[in-house]
C-alpha cells in the first residue's frame, strides 16, 4: 500500500521560481539523502524565509504547491561544481501567496515550526490542506480524500 506524505520545503523564493518554471522539486541544498525521502504522489508546499539566498530581508510565505511525479532524484550542474540532486513534480496554480501569519496560531503548526530549520519537514495531512487551501479559491482542494 502506497501511502501518501506531505512536506513543507524552506527555500527562497529565488529558487522555488526556478523549481516551479522547471517542475522540478529541490530542498536542503540539493542533498540527495533529503530528495529521496520524497515518493511519487507526496505533496509538497514550498515555504520561503526570504526572498534570495543572500539577503537577509524577511519574506515568510508559502509560495508554491504540487505533487512529486518521478521516483528517480537526478543530477544538474548549476554552478560550477554543484550538482544538486532533484525530482520530477508538478506544481498547481495557486491564487495567493499565504504569509506565515495566517497559520502561526494553528496549534498542527506550532507543533512543527520548531523543524523549519532542517529545510524539509513532514506534517500531517491536516496541516498540509490548511496551508493549501489558503493558497487556494475555494473548490479547488485537490487533496481532500
Amino acid at each position: 500500500m502506497i501511502v501518501t506524505k506531505y512536506w513543507i520545503g524552506v527555500v527562497p523564493k529565488e529558487y522555488v521560481n526556478i523549481a516551479v518554471e522547471g517542475n522540478f522539486c529541490q530542498v536542503c541544498n540539493g542533498k540527495k539523502q533529503f530528495i529521496d525521502k520524497l515518493a511519487p504522489g507526496d505533496h509538497l508546499i514550498y515555504y520561503s524565509p526570504k526572498l534570495t539566498i543572500t539577503t537577509k530581508e524577511k519574506y515568510q510565505k508559502f509560495i508554491a504547491a504540487g505533487t512529486v511525479v518521478s521516483a528517480d532524484s537526478f543530477q544538474v550542474e548549476m554552478l560550477p561544481g554543484f550538482t544538486p540532486y532533484r525530482k520530477r513534480m508538478t506544481f498547481e496554480t495557486i491564487k495567493r501567496e499565504v504569509p506565515l501569519a495566517e497559520i502561526r496560531d494553528e496549534n498542527a503548526w506550532k507543533s512543527v515550526r520548531a523543524n523549519l530549520r532542517f529545510g524539509l519537514m513532514q506534517v500531517s495531512e491536516s496541516l498540509f490542506v490548511t496551508i493549501y487551501d489558503k493558497m487556494m479559491t475555494p473548490g479547488e482542494n485537490h487533496f481532500n480524500k
